[in-house]
């Protein structure tokens, strides 16, 4: 846990369908192979996993070994799908609205830190039912914020998934990212109700306003290795 090494470094990984950027502390777990995500490769050697170091990394960063693990693709997506409606919400001021455009289903919910009873407790959360462990892709969809200065720029979503905890910031105000489905990362879940999505007011900037709609979960991969030496110990 040494604070000279960094806490957020950037592996970049080229496949064949992009790149993604797949970030990792290097501060703990050494000697573990940890995994950074399920990615498609073709035949040859144009893909690669690439270390650098940037400004965000947070300390001195170590390159040691990459290992790939050929995991055969499912023949259908698995899709889970929350809506506000299936959602638990802590706070009675939390309110039904479809005055912006750009909402998954019937509605969405909102509420706003200066009206909430306890906006220190207020919280919106989806806990999806896993029947299928692995990993999955996380998507969250909000309404159109369209630049208004009363929605927050800084909307924390923890992911509470089989390996811990990630949370992820989202700028709910930015014009243009309504009506997406906007992805958090790679997460794994085991099978029934134990993982979850939440949103809540922490961090947010006083008297801003945030908005639940919908999450969505893709499965993506499952990874098994016999031999006992892949310990998965975190998540992108």
């Amino acid at each position: 846990n040494d604070s000279s090494v960094a806490d957020n470094v950037p592996y970049k990984i080229t496949h064949a369908d992009g790149d993604t950027v797949i970030r990792k502390s290097q501060r703990n777990s050494g000697g573990n192979w940890e995994f950074l995500a399920c990615e498609r490769f073709t035949q040859g050697s144009a893909g690669s996993v690439t270390l650098t170091l940037d400004d965000e990394a947070g300390g001195a960063v170590m390159a040691d070994a990459v290992r790939f693990v050929l995991v055969m693709a499912e023949s259908e997506v698995e899709t889970i799908i929350v809506d506000n409606n299936e959602a638990e919400f802590i706070d009675s001021k939390w309110a039904k609205s479809t005055y912006r455009d750009g909402y998954y289903g019937d509605d969405y919910q909102s509420i706003a830190q200066d009206t909430a009873e306890d906006y220190t407790t207020a919280a919106a959360t989806w806990t999806p039912e896993i029947k299928n462990s692995g990993y999955y892709n996380v998507y969250v969809q909000h309404p159109e914020g369209g630049g208004d200065s009363s929605i927050s720029d800084n909307v924390p979503y923890k992911i509470k998934h089989a390996l811990g905890e990630n949370v992820v910031r989202l700028n709910q105000r930015e014009k243009g990212q309504g009506g997406k489905w906007r992805k958090l990362g790679i997460f794994r879940f085991e099978s029934g109700r134990e993982g979850y999505i939440q949103i809540s007011f922490d961090g947010v900037d006083s008297r801003k306003a945030i908005m639940a709609d919908a999450v969505r979960l893709e499965r993506i991969c499952d990874i098994s290795v016999d031999d006992g030496s892949f310990v998965q110990t975190g998540a992108a």
